[in-house]
């Protein structure tokens, strides 16, 4: 479970968050310009079969800062 934070960013985008290796065009967060901060919690599986528990974020559209608090797990 994440919170997902975008901050400043410089356009209209979104966040895409997937365990590594199995990309998903999923939605986590969208933004725009003239935002400061905006959060959106997501449960996102941290890992595939072999795996080292990665996850990975990536943006579609403009850019931004990023920062992720990672708020527990489910086993």
């Amino acid at each position: 479970m994440l919170n997902v934070t975008v901050v400043t960013p410089t356009g209209t985008g979104n966040l895409v968050g997937y365990a590594t290796g199995t990309p998903s065009f999923n939605s986590v967060l969208n933004y725009q310009s003239g935002q400061i901060a905006l959060a959106n919690g997501a449960i996102l599986p941290a890992c595939v079969p072999g795996c080292v528990n990665q996850i990975t974020i990536g943006t579609n559209g403009a850019g931004t800062d990023v920062v992720i608090d990672i708020a527990g797990d489910f086993r």
